[in-house]
């Protein structure tokens, strides 16, 4: 079941998180950097409440500041760090004796699987 659009896919994730992941794979990356993109935003615009509340209560910082320093932690930090993750776990899967997917056999078996030189698995 393939629906377009990223709004029923959220809502489907909720209760089949895995088909959809199955789903966006072939997804480009510019896509993919849209829509984390588009989430940073949604965090970034989702804290303006919470701090103007702390301004508000404590104005020894002004919300410019406080909203200033949301900005750099959600558009340029926030990015840095998933890239990080992402790496991680690349170089982490690179470990491990069998492939995730079938899907993945291809591209990362040749024949034998690193470090254990052992035959790939081969899914029944």
């Amino acid at each position: 079941m393939s629906q377009k659009g990223i709004l029923p896919r959220i809502v489907r994730s909720w209760w089949q998180p895995g088909s959809v992941l199955r789903e966006m794979r072939g997804t480009p990356d510019r896509v993919l950097i849209v829509i984390l993109m588009v989430a940073m935003l949604i965090f970034l615009v989702a804290q303006a409440p919470g701090h103007a509340r702390a301004a508000e209560l404590d104005p020894s910082i002004p919300l410019d500041a406080r909203i200033g320093g949301a900005v750099l932690a959600v558009m340029f930090i926030m990015p840095v760090i998933a890239f990080a993750l992402a790496a991680l776990v690349a170089a982490l899967s690179k470990l491990t004796p069998r492939p995730v997917s079938p899907e993945d056999r291809a591209s990362r078996c040749s024949g034998h699987c690193l470090p254990f030189h052992r035959p790939c698995f081969s899914p029944e």
